[in-house]
This record gives structure tokens, C-alpha cells and sequence, in this order.
């Protein structure tokens, strides 16, 4: 009921361009149990049909995506597999992926990785069948699926400056940030524009909610009260083709940085609530543009296609 009224309530307005469900809801069993479909697999694609098919109904016209990590079982399961049972949605003759295409308009993948990676996930010739891995331009899978929507897509701009743990955003590294961009994003757009569509790059970071537990941290952590800063605990093994500075900070995964709005205190809150109401705290915070990674993007979606053809 709550999808429902969110898919109706927000449908309706013309900036909203669809609905994604399960976000990173994925993972054997659930997902792609190696032994083929299973009572918990098929729970889980009877609730993907039920949901897609009732959003889609309650915003007519928008569109409807499942997006989940980089895992590759996925594609190969919903290509491979029928239900173990079919019931009041799923059709047991039918293979899994077949039944999505119906319903959904994108298969959505939010990607961290380097370009063999995402060669990987588009090519049509990769398949490891001992691990069951294949990848989205599988030749059984591509007629009758939906395209791939990479709904999550960011590399930080940051480094760090040894011996200091703290984040550091300069302008030669965000040029590096866009020199990956421009190896990244071609693949995507123009390489295997057969079988994907598009690209969401962050705008300004990820999970912006995190921020606001900046300010409880202990006196004296880096980072305590400042609005960009999310996680004290970073993931730093990331090796360069991925992550240029080897940091997985989501503070530094947008286009664009954030800067507190004009008298306010770094620690201040972005909202202020009542026992009615809710709202921004003004001024807003502004947003500069890192003009390399910017340009990257640009580039990428105005270049041409150079699709790589499907195996026969």
C-alpha cells in the first residue's frame, strides 16, 4: 500500500522520471540459488512482478527498474531458470527473466568496478558456467530483455595526504577522477549502447544521510560537524583502476562539492522539525562544480555510439 501511494502521489509530477524497487535487495538464495529456482526464489520474483506490476499501474507512463549490485549469477539465473511453481503471477512454462522484461523497463545495476569489469557485465561473450557468471548481453538474454540502467555510478574526487588520514579533494585529483570517467563512461554509453541506456552519476555524494551523524561524533574526530563528511570509517584497499585515491569515500563521489549556505555553522542541521512539520534550514547549501569531471560526462554522452555487435 505504501508503494502504491508514494508511486501515485509522486507520479504524477513531471520530474520524476520512475520508480526503483529492491534497491540492493539481492544475493543467493534469494536472487540466483545455483542449484536453479527454489520456494525463496520464487518469493522473491512473485514480489518483484507484484510490486513492478502495481507501480506501473498507479504511474502509468513511468518508469519501473529493479537495481541491485554488481553480481553477475543474476542475469544468468533469469536467462536459465523457470519457476519452481507457478502461482497467480509467475508462470511456471516461462523462464524468470522472460517474465520481468514484461514489467520492468530497466534492469538497474549499481557498478563500482574498472572497465574490464564493466566489459564484463556487458559483453556478450563472457561466461564462467563453474561459478555460473555471465553477463547482461548474453545471446539468450538480450531479445526480450529490458535494458541495463546503471543506476549507481561514482568515483570519488578525493585523495589523502600522507600521513594525515584526512580527506583531500584537489584539482589534480578530481582530474583524476575524470581521466577514469573517460574510461569508464564510454563502455556504458557508446560500447554496448545495445544493451545499456544510460548512467545516474552522483550529483554532489551518496547516502547523504550519513551526514548527519557527523556532528555526534566524539570531540576531536576528524571530520565531527561538517556537512560533508559521512563515514569516520573508510574503506582505503581499493586499487587505483577502480578508485583513484583508493578511498571509498562517499562524501567525494559527486560531480559537484558541497559548501554550507552563506552564515551558517558547519555543524548546523540541513532541516528543522516540528511536532507538524518538517523543512529545509535556509540558506541553502551551495554546489561548485569540479569542472574535469564535468567535462568527462559531457563528453561521453555526446559522443557517438561505437556498439560492439552481439554474438551470433
Amino acid at each position: 500500500d505504501v508503494a502504491v501511494e508514494t508511486a501515485t502521489e509522486f507520479g504524477a509530477h513531471p520530474a520524476t522520471m520512475g520508480f526503483i524497487i529492491f534497491n540492493e535487495v539481492a544475493g543467493q538464495p534469494d536472487t540466483s540459488p545455483p542449484e536453479g529456482s527454489t520456494e525463496r526464489s520464487d518469493f522473491f520474483y512473485f514480489n518483484v512482478l507484484n510490486f513492478a506490476t502495481a507501480i506501473r499501474a498507479a504511474a502509468p507512463g513511468k518508469l519501473v527498474g529493479w537495481s541491485q549490485n554488481f553480481d553477475l549469477t543474476i542475469p544468468y539465473f533469469l536467462a536459465r531458470n523457470k519457476p519452481l511453481q507457478g502461482n497467480a503471477l509467475l508462470q511456471a512454462n516461462v523462464t524468470i527473466g522472460e517474465q520481468l522484461s514484461g514489467v520492468l523497463s530497466f534492469m538497474g545495476v549499481n557498478a563500482y568496478t574498472d572497465d574490464v569489469g564493466l566489459r564484463n557485465a556487458l559483453g556478450p561473450f563472457f561466461s564462467q558456467d563453474d561459478i555460473k557468471q555471465s553477463s547482461y548481453g548474453l545471446p539468450e538474454y538480450t531479445p526480450w530483455m529490458p535494458p541495463v540502467l546503471f543506476t549507481e555510478m561514482g568515483i570519488p574526487a578525493s585523495t589523502r595526504d600522507p600521513p594525515s588520514p584526512d580527506i583531500v579533494i584537489t584539482d589534480d585529483s578530481a582530474a583524476a577522477t575524470a581521466k577514469l570517467m573517460a574510461a569508464h563512461l564510454p563502455i556504458a554509453l557508446q560500447e554496448y549502447a545495445n544493451v545499456s541506456v544510460g548512467v545516474f552519476w552522483f550529483e554532489f555524494a551518496d547516502e547523504l544521510f550519513k551526514a548527519d551523524d557527523s556532528s555526534a561524533l566524539p570531540p576531536g574526530t576528524y571530520g565531527r560537524g561538517e556537512p560533508w563528511f559521512q563515514d569516520p570509517s573508510q574503506d582505503c584497499t581499493l586499487p587505483p583502476t577502480v578508485f583513484p585515491g583508493g578511498c571509498w569515500d562517499e562524501e567525494a563521489f559527486g560531480l559537484f562539492g558541497r559548501y554550507r549556505g552563506a552564515d551558517r555553522e558547519p555543524s548546523s542541521p540541513d532541516t528543522w522539525s516540528s511536532s507538524t512539520m518538517v523543512g529545509p534550514v535556509l540558506p541553502f547549501d551551495t554546489l561548485e562544480p569540479r569542472p574535469a569531471m564535468v567535462a568527462a560526462l559531457q563528453a561521453a554522452y555526446t559522443a557517438p555510439a561505437t556498439t560492439v555487435p552481439a554474438a551470433a
